[in-house]
């Protein structure tokens, strides 16, 4: 990624992590169509999922992703960060997930 976007990422306010969240049509109208492949490569890089591939949820909501079968957890981040797979982002204290679905348990 140059350094030209990265200073407008932190100028608009995000850190890289943050623009999973965004999503592609979004992310591409504020940086463009070569910005979201460089963003793309530097979450790749990051071990991080791209724009558009899953959302990222943090403590304290991501309490209801911990048991949900779209959900796992996020190593490269916060403790308590999960990553989801339906694209669910759910806000700060956010009490339940309309897309839910708890995990089998295995045997």
């Amino acid at each position: 990624m140059t350094e030209d976007l990265k200073k407008r990422i932190e100028k608009d306010g995000f850190e890289l992590v943050d623009l999973v969240n965004l999503g592609e049509r979004e992310c591409t109208r504020l940086y463009g169509k070569v910005a979201l492949r460089q963003i793309n490569e530097a979450l790749d890089e990051e071990g991080l999922p791209q724009v558009g591939e899953a959302t990222l949820n943090f403590w304290p909501s991501s309490q209801i992703c911990m048991d949900c079968e779209h959900s796992e957890f996020e190593p490269l981040l916060d403790s308590a960060t999960y990553r989801c797979w339906e694209k669910v982002v759910l806000g700060s204290c956010a009490a339940r997930c309309d897309k839910q679905e708890p995990k089998e348990e295995e045997e």
